[in-house]
């Protein structure tokens, strides 16, 4: 099963969204903080540091910030640092529909996958 069932339907939708702006050095998620809020990177480039030390760059458009946060209801776990202008798509737990198939250990269940879609507005 595809990660996003619709590609079409999912960039039509995240297009609609509200557009957050950060710039370079600008802190986009604090660890030990809950925003309560997906951030989808449209444009630019953040790191992701922990304890201090840089674990990951990212660019790729597409990327989603703050899923666990707030899907554990739980505080973020690193920061998130914008490296140059950035733009992200913020999604709002009240906004979209999630849609989470996992696989079952006991049966006949294989697939898994999961479909994060706004509603319509």
């Amino acid at each position: 099963m595809p990660l996003i069932l619709d590609p079409a339907a999912f960039q039509s939708r995240l297009a609609a969204l509200p557009v957050a702006t950060y710039q370079v050095g600008e802190t986009v998620l604090a660890a030990g903080t809950t925003y309560g809020r997906l951030l989808v990177l449209k444009t630019g480039a953040v790191e992701v540091m922990k304890d201090g030390t840089q674990i990951a760059e990212v660019s790729e458009h597409g990327a989603i910030f703050g899923e666990l946060s707030m899907l554990l209801d739980q505080p973020h776990t690193a920061d998130v640092r914008a490296l140059e202008d950035t733009e992200f798509h913020v999604v709002m737990p009240k906004a979209c529909s999630l849609t989470i198939q996992l696989p079952c250990s006991m049966s006949r269940c294989s697939s898994r996958g999961v479909s994060m879609l706004p509603t319509e507005p």
